[in-house]
């Protein structure tokens, strides 16, 4: 049956500077304990983190009207959407960011605090990043938390480029790309442990703007936020990407903790060319020499970039032939995965341009 997670306004407000609740989040723990989120919107245009927590027959636990602040409560707030996670039965932590609360740089903070004894005692708030000053996405949801049985968590959002081709509106154009950080519970208060990355590939000439401004009708498109999930070893990364066909795509990469590339490799120390017969390997450079003999059945290829994800297969019916690859995609990590004579093999290159 459905139920209110705070007093129930009705057409009138509670309080003089209340505008509206929204953006509510919930977590569930094994015992059917409930914790809800919103942001409480006030007359000044801030958002209030809140929260309420009831119990397997959906009685509130320390009911609050207007539920419980998550933040101290000293000040307005400019939350966004804040995300419950249960670490046990008894403990649970909220992830927020606040455009309103005191920091040493100007970008944008992110908070969490762990609650104790189903939300009737708290930790202190932690701040678990500073925040990104190429930080974007909506406002009020602007990233995706997921948080592991055994206490570590991960955070996804989109970082926003901007490459200016009109002087009277320098923010023409931008692209996008899907940055993270690895954290975990550690006494109680919640720590990065990375810094900030990048996984998703870098745009080519198959990719469009993700936000385009034109001064003329203030056009704007945006990519959708990325989306992450985890276990205790896995961890699945899910982002979109705007092609020239105007086809929104969707990708996911699959990482473990330590955020492995997704391909095996072999050590590679130096740009001299590899011998590893009957193929040599030229493994950095503007583009990569592939020279192979020796091959009755031809010679097949695939390449991946550092994120796992496919990005080209080169074939030939010859036994025999150089081939020069690379011309036509950016600077970066790749891996070749070489196929010859029921062999497999995979190298890792440099383009360099």
């Amino acid at each position: 049956t459905p139920f209110l997670a705070h007093e129930d306004v009705g057409d009138k407000r509670p309080l003089p500077d209340t505008v509206a609740t929204g953006y509510p989040q919930a977590a569930l723990n094994d015992e059917g304990i409930l914790v809800v989120t919103w942001v409480r919107g006030v007359v000044t245009a801030h958002m209030q983190p809140r929260y309420q927590v009831f119990d397997a027959d959906d009685n509130p636990i320390d009911w609050e009207a207007l539920g419980h602040r998550v933040d101290n409560g000293d000040s307005l707030a400019g939350a966004c959407a804040p995300k419950p996670f249960w670490l046990d039965n008894d403990r649970f932590v909220v992830f927020w960011t606040d455009y309103c609360a005191p920091r040493p740089t100007p970008n944008l903070p992110w908070f969490a605090r762990v609650f104790d004894d189903r939300g009737l005692a708290h930790q202190s708030i932690c701040t678990v990043m500073w925040g990104d000053s190429l930080h974007t996405g909506p406002s009020k949801t602007p990233f995706s938390m997921s948080v592991s049985s055994d206490d570590k968590f991960s955070c996804t959002y989109n970082r926003s480029y901007w490459y200016p081709i009109d002087t009277l509106w320098p923010q023409s154009h931008s692209w996008e790309h899907q940055a993270g950080f690895l954290g975990g519970i550690v006494g109680n208060e919640p720590w990065r442990n990375t810094t900030v990355f990048e996984y998703s590939p870098a745009y080519g000439s198959d990719t469009v703007w993700s936000a385009i401004w034109d001064s003329r009708y203030s056009f704007r498109l945006y990519l959708q936020v990325p989306a992450v999930a985890c276990s205790d070893d896995r961890i699945v990364w899910v982002y979109t990407r705007f092609q020239t066909d105007t086809v929104f795509e969707a990708y996911a990469i699959v990482s473990d903790w330590d955020m492995g590339v997704g391909v095996a490799e072999e050590p590679e120390t130096s740009g001299e060319t590899r011998d590893l017969s009957p193929l040599s390997v030229t493994p950095i450079g503007s583009t990569i020499t592939l020279s192979y003999s020796s091959c009755p059945n031809g010679f097949s290829a695939y390449v991946y970039d550092a994120s796992g994800r496919k990005v080209d297969e080169l074939h030939s019916t010859q036994s025999e032939g150089t081939i020069e690859w690379g011309e036509y995609h950016g600077p970066g990590v790749y891996f070749i995965k070489l196929s010859m004579l029921n062999k497999s093999t995979t190298v890792k290159v440099l383009i360099i341009k």
